[in-house]
């Protein structure tokens, strides 16, 4: 039996739809259909990050891939890269003012890997909503966020104005203003601009990574 045959039968037996365990694994359900279909081969992160939402054994996962004919021998060492331990909130919505870790807001908690992430940090998931990022994430997406009231030009950001839900934006700072910059094909989304001394500016995080789902 080929890997993605043997991924597919383990999904189904769990019940599992294609995108939920792309969001269990934290992998795009796109590489998943690829990897199911033998479109591609997994790399061993995204193999052991299978294995552990499908709870599954990697040893024979790892001996399917190697029946297969892959370029590279496992070793121990690298079965024990990923620890995929760490639970995150998902959360349905970030209110400025409101606890993000706010009871009424979490949806579930995923797992991130551990390894990967800071433990001095914390972090939480949120889901994409509408087409105003639309060059990076659709609807539906969810992008894991570090929080931290820092942030530099560029970035990533999850900011809450005015008292408003929070807004995933690339931010600009300068001349005392903060720029919320969509990056969407509709040109109906203009960038935003606000004054950091009169409008009410809540940083909430960076966004670190996400997963896109087609």
């Amino acid at each position: 039996m080929k890997i993605g045959e043997y991924i597919r039968r383990l999904r189904e037996d769990r019940g599992l739809s294609l995108n939920m365990l792309a969001i269990k694994a934290g992998v795009s359900s796109a590489a998943v259909s690829y990897i199911e279909n033998g479109r591609n081969k997994p790399s061993l992160d995204t193999l052991q990050l299978l294995a552990k939402a499908l709870n599954a054994d990697l040893s024979t996962m790892i001996s399917l891939m190697e029946v297969e004919g892959s370029e590279h021998k496992y070793t121990k060492k690298d079965m024990q890269e990923v620890d995929l331990s760490l639970l995150v909130p998902l959360v349905g919505s970030v209110r400025a003012g409101k606890p993000i870790m706010a009871e009424d807001s979490i949806e579930e908690y995923l797992l991130f890997d551990r390894k990967r992430l800071s433990p001095q940090n914390t972090y939480f998931a949120l889901r994409i909503v509408g087409d105003s990022m639309d060059k990076l994430f659709r609807s539906g997406d969810i992008v894991l966020v570090e929080k931290t009231e820092m942030i530099e030009t560029g970035q990533i950001s999850v900011v809450g104005i005015n008292g408003h839900e929070a807004t995933v934006k690339r931010v600009t700072l300068g001349g005392g203003n903060i720029a919320l910059v969509p990056e969407s094909h509709n040109p109906a989304y203009l960038t935003q601009v606000y004054n950091l001394e009169k409008d009410e500016i809540h940083i909430i995080g960076r966004v670190i990574q996400s997963t896109t789902y087609f």
